[in-house]
């Protein structure tokens, strides 16, 4: 009796413990095969992130962070240069590209000096050695007024390639003249195809 009983357990237990490791496996999957950024929180430090021009990247435990999931970002400083300069994501080894699909995106940012300097925010998917933009979202306007972390959604728009590509890269772009000397914060990037 005692025996059988053991043997129900353990039976139990394993049934358990399949559904759980199912359970485990599939969110775990899905995660990785949908998600297009490497590192989006900064939580690997700068892994899977490099300079676009003349801009200092830094990782840093943030003042106020965004959450307790979230306790890292991007403090980015943009330097004198005449020209585009950011920061890009090569993904899980590159971007996948396809023409047919639709890019939709999210970050948070912050200014940690509160002031009243606006500028335009640029994002999209670049082709290998930075020159060729194959999709890209309409510049976003983003203030530093109050210091608070603002939610930026965004739609990548095919910008007419007939391209099927994965050595890409994700890319944040500013105009760098007028953003000389900011300093901004971003974390929890996001980055999906449908």
């Amino acid at each position: 009796m005692h025996f059988t009983r053991t043997i129900e357990k353990l039976k139990i237990a394993t049934a358990i413990l399949s559904v759980f490791c199912f359970i485990g496996t599939s969110t775990s999957t899905t995660i990785t095969s949908s998600e297009l950024i490497l590192n989006g929180g900064f939580q690997q430090a700068l892994a899977g992130w490099s300079a676009i021009g003349n801009a200092t990247r830094n990782v840093i435990a943030d003042p106020q962070p965004l959450s307790a999931e979230f306790p890292n970002s991007l403090e980015f400083t943009v330097g004198s240069d005449i020209d585009q300069v950011g920061f890009e994501n090569s993904g899980f080894g590159g971007i996948p590209f396809n023409e047919s699909l639709t890019y939709t995106g999210s970050s948070f940012m912050r200014f940690p000096i509160e002031s009243t300097f606006g500028g335009i925010i640029n994002t999209g998917i670049m082709g290998p050695g930075e020159s060729t933009i194959l999709a890209s979202a309409p510049g976003e306007l983003v203030s530093a007024f109050d210091g608070q972390w603002l939610h930026i959604q965004f739609t990548l728009q095919n910008t007419g390639r007939i391209v099927t590509s994965t050595d890409n890269t994700f890319f944040v772009s500013v105009d760098a003249q007028p953003w000389i000397g900011q300093i901004v914060h971003f974390t929890s990037f996001s980055l999906h195809s449908s």
